[in-house]
């Protein structure tokens, strides 16, 4: 089983099951409420990945120390279903919690299948909720103008629901036919009174008395009714929710026109055939006059204040002017108050009213605000849409499929009969045309009734058949001549070389150890003596007995991969993988066919790099979950941004990484044409390429590089020596404390050796918490920026010296930090764009700088 640790662990709530509160003149002891814990966390395993779905046993207990102290419960045992990593379960139904476990620093240790997981989780702030009951009680709760820190109108708000289903989430009811009867049905359903009514009831009082004492603390006031805040957001806890929305589902299908047919709000028509054509018209429709009264919203409004009904604005409208006064008075009068005889309203458990108003005014539908337009109606009457006659319906496409051709209109002219006959044929050369038949005129016709083995013959008029009598040659009969045999005059010829005669023509010969140089014309031969029988082996060849073969040296390998050339090692020539020019040799990195199958091992084989033997290793298409160190004169190429990827997982606990990153660059090195990650969740610092104090002449050109996790600082590039980057996309977030794209700092003053970057296009991005495009720590510290993208908080934040040319800053903060302000000198920025809100923090030099479009003055402010 893979060893397994929890990267994510997340408090998702409490629950707190009470009994009814109750409001008392005194403080009174409660009913112990039962108290669960809701707990969520994501599994991995020690690669970083999620491990496999399944069940696993899980023990939790609850201790007071992160390391060692005692254990306060526990353990509870559990199996838990894990899906993707992720598990969700309520602790405290096997052994009950005890708030007074909360009281205190409380930590979560948990054991999965046996093996405790390390470190310990503390509890936040959710967890010690369960602890609120150890508090005093409000003796009045008619003072308590805040719940859970928030107003009451909070939870009035629409835009502060959760739960909200799905299909009422968008905020749009795309329903827009209405009758005077819906229009009426829906005001009276959501409880509306006629202005008449309204004015009655407030007629009847013009006072409203504010009991305000008691509320020493009410920002200490989370509960109500033993509820906490987000029990009145939740969708699940509402009453009186229209019929309509109460299934939760939203029906609104949103359909697109396909051939033939018309959209207009919500009515498809067909535009490829007429109305006389249909089929199956309704008996309503046949005849021709559209009676049907279609009200849109504004027409069913104004039927409705026809009606007499007014809005819900008119309504408070009218209450404001009877003399009451608003929540926000309500709470002035509170805030005003200095009479007060209660003490330490720790939590509102017995607040049984808020602002005057009882809990389940709060889960009333009619009490709310900001409710979207369209479900103000409290209907629900999205349409669904079926395909009739003539149509056919896909997903939400209508076609036309059943248009009767006799009720087409505007049918071309040469159509409306019904036959295609409007074209008009001709016979040329060879053709002839009798009515509306073609046939082969008679001199371009071929006999059709010949016997086999004839031929077509032109006699002067037509072709006719005649017989192949010869081929039309003159040849008579074959002759075997001087050195030959055979011949004929009928049949097949065959003619033969006369061996004989051949054999005859050679009429001498040559001494022993001679041999014969030509034969000529009569016979006679010209002989040459054979003065080299000794042979010796020279370069490359080895001679045993009579045979020759290359000496070993020479050979050339035999068994090489497919791609693989032969490469010298030192001793004989060995398949290696091709050499890229200006490189004395290439490894080749790659999951199958190359020469290893991991980077760190391709870097660790090489001994003998050097300024006259330098390396390149180069990385195959794919995904590499490893850390790399390079050494100099070592070089790095990838097949490609995004083709080739290093994913690293790894932080360092120290706030200035010297040994930690997913690449980490060396003296007289270069990395190329591939992406690199950093997803590290843990420790001080996460960084993506790493350049360690000391070190120079290095390049990256054609990188993506980003850093993303939870770690305190996350970093894309830490340049600490000296580096040239090219075309670099850098991209930084995560990080709780700090995030930027590049950080240029040495990481030790002493000996002195100043961080220095030089930048070529590229795009420097940052997010999150104390984002910055790039950071120049250092006062010695240098870079230089030329036509880059810098967008962040504070795109470029410096300390130390940076010249900026041709480039694009963007920032909502400030464009460019110079944090020396009695030095403009050391912040010199030319012909660059300052985008956004951003502005410039001290002052800088600056020539032909823009904003936007305009250019400003030759000098910054």
């Amino acid at each position: 089983m893979r060893k397994k640790r929890i990267l994510t662990l997340a408090l998702l709530g409490i629950l707190i099951i009470s009994n009814v509160v109750r409001a008392v003149a005194a403080p009174a002891a409660p009913t112990a409420p039962s108290r669960l814990l809701t707990y969520q966390g994501h599994l991995l395993d020690t690669t970083g990945l999620p491990v496999a779905d399944g069940a696993y046993s899980m023990a939790f207990s609850l201790w007071d120390a992160a390391t060692d102290g005692a254990q306060l419960w526990g353990p509870e045992a559990h199996t838990v279903t894990v899906t993707d990593g992720y598990f969700a379960l309520l602790l405290g139904t096997e052994i009950p919690l005890d708030a007074a476990h909360f009281t205190d620093d409380t930590y979560l240790e948990i054991a999965v299948s046996g093996e405790t997981l390390t470190s310990r989780q503390p509890l936040g702030a959710v967890a010690y909720a369960l602890g609120a009951s150890q508090a005093e009680h409000a003796v009045t709760a008619d003072d308590a103008a805040l719940l859970g820190g928030a107003a009451p109108e909070v939870y009035h708000d629409w835009r502060n629901l959760t739960h909200v289903p799905d299909g009422f989430a968008d905020g749009l009811d795309n329903d827009t036919l209405y009758t005077d009867d819906d229009a009426l049905s829906a005001v009276q359903a959501a409880g509306y009174l006629t202005a008449t009514g309204v004015i009655e009831v407030l007629s009847t009082t013009h006072t409203l008395t504010v009991t305000v004492a008691h509320a020493l603390t009410a920002n200490d006031a989370e509960t109500l009714n033993g509820q906490a805040g987000d029990y009145y957001l939740d969708w699940r806890n509402f009453n009186h929710i229209p019929d309509d929305f109460a299934d939760g589902v939203d029906n609104d299908t949103t359909y697109s026109a396909g051939f033939g047919l018309a959209l207009e709000d919500a009515t498809f028509s067909v535009i490829g055939a007429p109305w006389s054509g249909l089929v199956g018209i309704p008996a309503g429709f046949a005849d021709g006059v559209d009676n049907d009264t279609v009200y849109t919203d504004e027409d069913a409004l104004l039927a409705v204040e026809a009606a007499g009904y007014v809005t819900s604005s008119e309504v408070i409208s009218v209450v404001n002017q009877a003399g009451y006064v608003t929540d926000v008075q309500v709470l002035a009068l509170i805030t005003n108050t200095t009479s007060h005889t209660s003490t330490y309203a720790f939590t509102a458990g017995d607040a049984a009213t808020l602002n005057g108003h009882a809990w389940d005014y709060y889960l009333d539908w009619r009490n709310f605000t900001h409710v979207p337009d369209d479900f103000t109606d409290g209907v629900d009457n999205d349409t669904t849409y079926t395909a009739g006659s003539g149509l056919r319906l896909d997903g939400t496409m209508f076609s036309v499929t059943g248009a009767p051709w006799s009720g087409l209109t505007g049918v071309p002219t040469g159509f409306a009969d019904g036959v295609d006959n409007d074209t008009t044929y001709a016979a040329s050369t060879g053709i002839t045309l009798s009515g509306t038949q073609f046939s082969v005129a008679v001199p371009y016709r071929l006999p059709q009734s010949c016997t086999s083995g004839q031929i077509a013959e032109w006699n002067g008029t037509t072709w006719v058949c005649a017989s192949d009598n010869d081929s039309g040659g003159d040849i008579t009969a074959v002759t075997a001549g001087t050195g030959l045999t055979g011949g004929g005059t009928t049949g097949s010829v065959a003619l033969a070389a006369d061996t004989a005669y051949l054999q005859r023509r050679v009429s001498s010969t040559c001494a022993v150890g001679s041999s014969i140089r030509a034969i000529n014309a009569d016979g006679t031969v010209l002989c040459e003596a054979d003065d080299n029988t000794t042979y010796t082996a020279g370069d490359g060849l080895a001679l045993i007995g009579t045979q020759f073969s290359l000496s070993t040296p020479y050979q050339l390998p035999q068994t090489c991969a497919n791609g693989q050339m032969p490469q010298w090692n030192g001793a004989v020539w060995d398949c290696g993988s091709p050499v890229v020019p200006g490189y004395a040799r290439t490894l080749v990195v790659a999951a199958s066919g190359g020469d290893f199958i991991s980077v760190q091992a391709a870097v660790n084989s090489i001994t003998d790099a050097s300024a006259t033997n330098p390396y390149l290793v180069w990385i195959a298409p794919g995904v590499y979950a490893e850390t790399v160190t390079l050494k100099p004169y070592v070089h790095l190429q990838g097949a490609g941004r995004d083709v080739t990827v290093l994913q690293g997982n790894i932080t360092d606990d120290d706030g200035s990484p010297t040994d930690k990153a997913t690449l980490i660059l060396d003296n007289n090195t270069s990395v190329r044409d591939l992406s690199v990650n950093n997803s590290g969740s843990e420790g001080q610092t996460r960084v993506g390429i790493l350049v360690p104090m000391g070190k120079s002449n290095v390049r990256v050109v054609d990188v993506n590089v980003s850093s993303g996790g939870t770690a305190r600082s996350s970093f894309a590039l830490w340049i600490a020596g000296r580096a040239t980057l090219e075309n670099v996309t850098a991209t930084a977030s995560g990080g709780t404390v700090i995030n930027a794209a590049m950080m240029v700092k040495a990481q030790s003053a002493y000996p002195p050796f100043p961080a220095e970057a030089t930048l070529y296009d590229g795009v420097y991005t940052a997010s999150g918490t104390n984002a910055m495009g790039i950071k120049v720590e250092n006062l010695d510290s240098r870079m230089v920026v030329n036509a880059a993208y810098i967008s962040a908080t504070e795109a470029l934040y410096s300390d130390g010296w940076i010249e900026v040319y041709h480039s694009r800053l963007e920032a909502p903060t400030h464009v460019v930090v110079n944090t020396q302000a009695s030095q403009p000198q050391r912040a010199l920025v030319k012909y660059t764009e300052f985008v956004g809100a951003g502005g410039i923090f001290n002052t800088i030099t600056c020539v032909a700088v823009s904003r936007g479009a305009t250019f400003g003055a030759t000098t910054c402010p």
